[in-house]
């Protein structure tokens, strides 16, 4: 066996004992290394095996040829491989499976060390060399290895080598704004500037907070050196209009409205002729309506059509025709002129600080020796572009780096791939490899900059082969089968229209399509899994507490059948909703002790220990200081003073943090440990006590690493969840916009406005108030629209792709009378579309499942359950529902008397009433059909041996009618059903009906609806240990109520 195929050989041995058994792609069929390759890995597929499986590839290609006795693996070998991951979590994942690797090398099995031609003796060599060069095995992120190339060029770039690096430009920019506003020589200009957002509508009471805002807003922007003063705009207007105008905007004003008076005069000339509905758009134009109604003018203008805005069989004189359109298209013109004059205005009222601001910026890093990490792409990318960068990188760097292994490459920032596109071009060209891994399915960092569309630009650019795995490991047959027919079947070919109807943005369905293509996989484990949706129909009711009782209920269940709290993962869209899911959790008494673990409580700042050490530093070094002392007081610390004086300045930091923490007698644990490594690394930076407290307080993401053998609920963010999986992931709340209109600010060429200019001038404006009139404004509109309708699309295929055996989807959806989903459209809504077209797919597709449409909304449920000692609890035709409930020989019953006066004969009658209509409904179980209703219910009266009624006769077909759905094609049903309590309360239910994998329970009430009626029967919704509906019929009424 080649050494190759040795390695790929025992990497699949040591995965396959516990871990994914993936395809290799070590080689082809013709053994050929693949030097340049990309792999397209859905959730689930192997995508870090793969990775780690290339990895181990080039190795081996090094070692084919060598002589093991004389020379092991040179280090510049093992230099000249980097795999560039997205986070730390995932860097130090892949090194750990390359170790995997190597202690399995040193175990390799004496008659494969034979067949591969290699000693005992050369195999160990082997294994300690690379160890002893582990070092030089470069696993890093994106961001880290951008600051490896930045350091690199720090004498080129003007900063010194030895600078702190920070991600956090909010500091930065409040340090430039404040030397911004310290500045006298810049008084006159930020009033200017202050007047210049007044007049363009900036609102606000405070004129410092209103530069701040509209700074923060636009500083990130880059500044183009052709961008048009508002001075060179007002003449080359005014030389388009041939006319010397003192004040043009009250000009160009005065012309749109003596324009529209001459417009409206010629309507009224002609007014019968006019349809009276449809001209009103080009009756009295002022600018609200030119800037509302500019796309309809446009479009009027181009296809002439005149029959549009005339009553039938109606025409006008062709010189009126023309008249008409040219006062209309002068309208357009000058309209232009004046959105064009106002958003120069603002433009270069903003430039001005910005440049100021941005030279501020440069003072703070300079001074404070510290680089904006958001800014290192940029300036490492003209360096490398020149003509001796990659050489020169090299030597900078001292090793020459050949092969590149990138992961979640569709995360990747366009100025992230551009610095390192000369990097890649240099080792396509000296026979290095490049390997790429993501799934633009998955790209949900665009507002980091993360861009999908450079998966297809690359493998285009570079001549890579493609391949797509198509196997899910992770997750139940029946989830995968549902996630295909969702994002691979509906998402493409109902969806995408559906989205398209909305107009949101042009050529829409084409991109979903090249993002979701592959979306289709095939299941590897051989279990279903099970999928529990309910997407409640909005109807004003508390959303809150809607989402917090659901929670609740699944949860209450999970824990009845043995689900421990690490195998539970919650996702939410955003941090804020963390807090909230918390608290809903927690408002349950019994749940008060659940331990979660989520971003906030694994950052150490958030710990009780670590924030009485610093403060207790602070007040060390500060002893005079009066909030310290207080601080210290309400701590109850100050006794641990008492005698005591430790020093600052006869200690280092670490000794100095190591003193306080054994004055307050801190027990070791992971945040204390982390804490210090902090310190120890802060301290051989230079920094000193004053320096490490204040950076503790001011980068707050400073965590601890959670251990998954910790038995704690997961709760987190979906983008914090890529990369993860769970036995059970639950999405309480699956509502949020797949778009936003927030402004977008953007340069749009001259051109666009000035008819027949072709000069290369740009203006810096708002995009979404031009769309309509500027073709650029437009394309960049539609393409940031693109984007987040892309990656709101993403974040739900990530959210129902994270879960191995359960999923349990909560929402609300609203729909108008016409039934149109408000905009803009989110992610309930394409759900809700998703279920809609669910039937139309999974034909073939052998998925046990139920789906379910009412009053309340949409139930979903398909699967298996199974608990969680692998002892199935749900085989399709035995429930064993008695096993939940005491036999029907018992005779105690709590039922609500329906009674609405205190008269004992009516108290009677009342309790008549009410036992006669349960008993007959009690025994009508299941029904062939809607034919059958009226013969059934005769056949009750007969086995109730009840004297016939008609009026009672009536009232129970109606009864069953009105609930056809939950006599009719059902799977099985139980009725006056009892079951005690732990504390020994006994309850029946009148009618519980299982229909697929979901059950309803029926509760007949008699008398007027109460508010204790819905307490009822989510009392008996909790009692049942699965998931549930329930109703209320109000047999008098014919009145359903769903719970």
């Amino acid at each position: 066996m080649e050494i190759t195929n040795l390695l790929c050989y025992i990497l699949f041995k040591i995965y396959s004992e516990g871990e994914m058994n993936g395809n290799l792609n070590c080689s082809s069929e013709d053994n050929k290394f693949k030097q340049f390759l990309s792999i397209k890995a859905s959730a689930g597929s192997g995508k870090t095996y793969n990775l780690a499986s290339r990895f181990i590839e080039i190795l081996g290609l090094y070692l084919k040829n060598k002589n093991f006795s004389e020379g092991i693996i040179p280090t510049k070998n093992l230099s000249s491989i980097i795999a560039i991951t997205f986070t730390n979590k995932a860097s130090l994942e892949m090194k750990d499976r390359v170790m995997k690797f190597l202690k399995g090398l040193a175990g390799i099995r004496k008659n494969e060390l034979e067949r591969s031609g290699i000693s005992e003796e050369d195999a160990r060599k082997l294994l300690i060399e690379i160890l002893k060069n582990f070092e030089d095995i470069n696993v890093t992120t994106i961001d880290s290895f951008m600051n490896t190339l930045h350091k690199a060029f720090a004498v080129d770039l003007g900063v010194y080598p030895d600078y702190d690096i920070t991600f956090d430009s909010e500091k930065i920019f409040e340090s430039a704004v404040k030397l911004l506003f310290e500045d006298e020589k810049n008084f006159e200009d930020l009033i200017n500037f202050l007047n210049t957002l007044l007049f363009l509508g900036k609102d606000g009471m405070n004129g410092e907070k209103i530069i701040i805002k509209n700074l923060k807003e636009y500083y990130k922007i880059e500044l183009p050196e052709n961008v048009i003063s508002y001075t060179e705009i007002e003449k080359k207007i005014k030389e388009f209009i041939n006319g010397t105008i003192s004040d043009l905007n009250e000009y160009l004003l005065n012309e749109i409205g003596d324009l529209s008076n001459k417009l409206n005069s010629l309507i009224d000339r002609y007014y019968t002729i006019f349809h009276r509905k449809k001209i009103k758009p080009y009756q009295s134009i002022n600018l609200n309506e030119v800037n509302k109604n500019y796309a309809k003018y446009l479009k009027f203008l181009e296809n002439e059509n005149f029959d549009e805005i005339l009553k039938k069989d109606k025409t006008l004189p062709p010189e009126v025709q023309n008249l008409f359109k040219e006062l209309l298209n002068e309208i357009i013109k000058n309209f232009r002129y004046y959105v064009l004059l106002k958003y120069t205005k603002e433009s270069e009222a903003i430039f001005k600080q910005i440049e100021k601001l941005k030279e501020k910026e440069k003072d703070v890093q300079k001074r404070l020796n510290i680089v904006d990490g958001s800014q290192i792409t940029k300036r490492i990318t003209e360096i490398l572009k020149s003509d001796s960068g990659v050489p020169y990188a090299f030597c900078n760097l001292g090793e020459q780096i050949m092969h590149y292994l990138i992961d979640e490459f569709q995360d990747t920032s366009r100025d992230q791939f551009e610095a390192i596109r000369p990097l890649l071009e240099n080792s396509k060209g000296s026979g290095g490899s490049i390997f790429l891994v993501g799934d633009k399915k998955q790209s949900i960092y665009g507002w980091r900059g993360g861009d999908y569309t450079l998966f297809d630009e690359v493998d285009e650019d570079f001549f890579l082969e493609s391949i797509t795995l198509k196997s899910n490991y992770r997750s139940g047959r029946d989830i995968v089968k549902f996630n295909n027919i969702c994002f691979a079947e509906a998402l493409l070919n109902d969806i995408s229209n559906l989205i398209t109807e909305y107009n949101v943005a042009e050529n829409l369905s084409e991109e979903i399509n090249k993002v979701y293509s592959d979306a289709s996989q095939i299941p590897v484990q051989d279990f279903k899994g099970y999928i529990n949706i309910h997407l409640k129909k909005n109807n004003d009711e508390d959303t809150d507490e809607f989402y917090k009782n659901r929670l609740i209920r699944i949860l209450e269940t999970l824990f009845k059948r043995g689900a421990k709290y690490s195998d539970i993962m919650i996702l939410v869209r955003n941090n804020n909703e963390i807090e909230t899911v918390v608290d809903w959790i927690h408002s349950k008494d019994e749940f008060k002790n659940i331990p979660f673990i989520t971003d906030g409580n694994l950052k150490i700042i958030n710990n009780f220990n670590i924030k009485k050490t610093l403060l207790t530093a602070s007040f060390i070094i500060n002893p005079e200081d009066d909030f310290y002392i207080k601080s210290i007081g309400e701590l109850g610390l100050l006794t641990c003073f008492d005698g005591l004086n430790i020093d600052p300045s006869g200690y280092s930091p670490y000794e100095f943090f190591l003193a306080v923490i054994n004055l307050l007698k801190i027990e070791n644990d992971l945040y204390l440990k982390r804490f210090l490594e902090e310190v120890a690394q802060l301290s051989l930076k230079g920094k000193n006590i004053r320096e490490i407290i204040e950076h503790f307080y001011e980068n707050q993401d400073i965590s601890i690493s959670s251990s998954e053998e910790t038995d704690a609920i997961r709760i987190m963010s979906i983008h914090k969840s890529k990369g993860l999986q769970s036995e059970i992931v639950i999405l309480p709340i699956f509502d949020w916009e797949l778009y936003k209109k927030d402004r977008i600010y953007d340069y749009i060429p001259l051109s666009d406005f000035l008819e027949d200019y072709e000069g290369e001038e740009m203006i810096f404006t708002t995009i979404n108030s031009l769309k309509d009139i500027s073709r650029t404004a437009k394309s960049i509109y539609e393409k940031k629209i693109k984007f987040q309708l892309i990656e709101g699309l993403n974040l739900m295929y990530v959210a129902q792709t994270r879960t191995v055996r359960e999923l349990y989807i909560t929402g609300i959806f609203s729909k108008n009378e016409s039934g149109r989903y408000p905009t803009p459209i989110r992610s309930s809504a394409i759900l809700c579309e998703m279920l809609n077209n669910f039937e139309k797919y999974e034909d073939g597709s052998n998925m046990d499942y139920t789906l379910e449409q009412n009053e309340m909304g949409i139930f979903f449920v398909c699967g298996e359950l199974k608990d969680f000692e692998s002892k199935d609890i749900s085989k399709t035709n035995d429930y064993n529902m008695n096993k939940y409930y005491l036999p029907d020989s018992i005779l105690f019953r709590i039922r609500k008397s329906f009674i609405d006066e205190p008269d004992i004969e009516d108290l009677r009658e009342g309790m008549k009433f009410g036992t006669d209509i349960h008993k007959l409904l009690s025994i009508i179980k299941k029904i062939d059909d809607e034919e059958n209703i009226e013969a059934e219910v005769e056949n009750a009266f007969k086995r109730a041996h009840s004297l016939y009624d008609s009026k009672m006769y009536e009232i129970v077909v109606n009864t069953v009618r009105d609930l056809k759905e939950y006599f009719i094609d059902i799977d099985d049903c139980w009725t006056e059903k009892e079951f005690v309590t732990k504390s020994g309360n006994i309850f029946r239910i009148d009618r519980i009906v299982k229909k697929g994998n979901f059950f309803y329970i029926i509760d007949y009430k008699t008398g007027e609806p109460k508010e204790e009626d819905r307490k009822q029967v989510d009392l008996y919704r909790r009692l049942i240990p699965y998931e549930t509906t329930g109703i209320i019929y109000y047999i008098k009424k014919g009145e359903k109520v769903y719970v």
